[in-house]
């Protein structure tokens, strides 16, 4: 994980607005992010034409990872998005007039796709920077969900993750945003799966509780508490066990006693997350 490129994208103004927040908080963002190079990328709000860019340009960097930012109107958080539906419904025309009402975005494809990133771990690590972060179940039915299922479809079954992040429009600096937008990356950087960052994170910090969304924030409560600290903590290919702390290679005692935890049957030996 560490070195593989994220793709950034964000949205242009539309609806008669002169700024669009999305595209605020990605030029308020470093060039690179949690030690990966950050490439940001402009979309026009277009149907069809955000999700061929982003796609084209994703395969030309070989980006790991695209994190897509989309402004939403009367939201007071940042909300990372679960899920993508295949259905396109403009209330207002996009960008280049087009007013399509309940057209599939790719005709024949299934209803919905989920997010490739943990959207509810990225939500807690929003959170835990001290925004309001908060997973949304509905990215709508404008160009935003256009590109987050384009894009869903486009990569599914590859090694290419894919999320969406919606930021409110109005309330916060673009610094705010780009803080808590870090944030997620930064979680998300934390270990090589999802199941394997709250597995150890538990372990480590000698959590026992049953809730996976308690547990996830108090993962990434730990992890922040970690981060500025200045210690890099962090879970080895090869070897889900063994962690680095300080640059040393060592196996951690709580790790140890996560070895001999009764695996779970359903999730390949660590709790589920959802």
């Amino acid at each position: 994980m560490e070195g593989e490129s994220i793709l950034l994208t964000c949205f242009e103004p539309f609806g008669g607005r002169e700024v669009n927040m999305s595209r605020e908080a990605a030029l308020a963002l470093p060039e690179d992010a949690a030690g990966r190079k950050l490439h940001k990328l402009c979309l026009p709000v277009v149907f069809g034409r955000a999700a061929e860019i982003a796609e084209a340009e994703a395969r030309r960097l070989g980006a790991g990872i695209i994190l897509c930012l989309g402004e939403a109107g009367g939201r007071k958080a940042l909300t990372p998005e679960m899920a993508a539906l295949n259905l396109r419904y403009a209330r207002i025309p996009d960008n280049e007039g087009a007013s399509p009402l309940d057209e599939p975005v790719v005709p024949g494809g299934e209803n919905a796709l989920f997010s490739t990133l943990p959207a509810r771990s990225m939500a807690a690590a929003i959170a835990s920077a001290g925004l309001p972060g908060e997973v949304s179940y509905s990215a709508g039915a404008y160009v935003c969900n256009d590109l987050f299922y384009g894009l869903l479809h486009a990569f599914r079954g590859s090694e290419v993750r894919c999320g969406f992040i919606h930021v409110p429009a109005e309330g916060f600096s673009p610094e705010a945003l780009a803080r808590g937008v870090a944030a997620a990356v930064g979680l998300h950087a934390f270990a090589q799966r999802a199941a394997d960052r709250i597995y150890l994170v538990r372990r480590l910090c000698g959590e026992h509780v049953r809730g996976p969304e308690i547990a996830e924030q108090r993962a990434a409560a730990r992890v922040g508490q970690i981060q500025q600290a200045g210690h890099r903590q962090t879970v080895p290919r090869g070897d889900p066990h063994l962690a680095v702390q300080n640059g040393k290679r060592r196996v951690c005692r709580s790790a140890q006693n996560a070895m001999r935890a009764q695996p779970s049957p359903d999730t390949g030996g660590r709790p589920s997350i959802s």
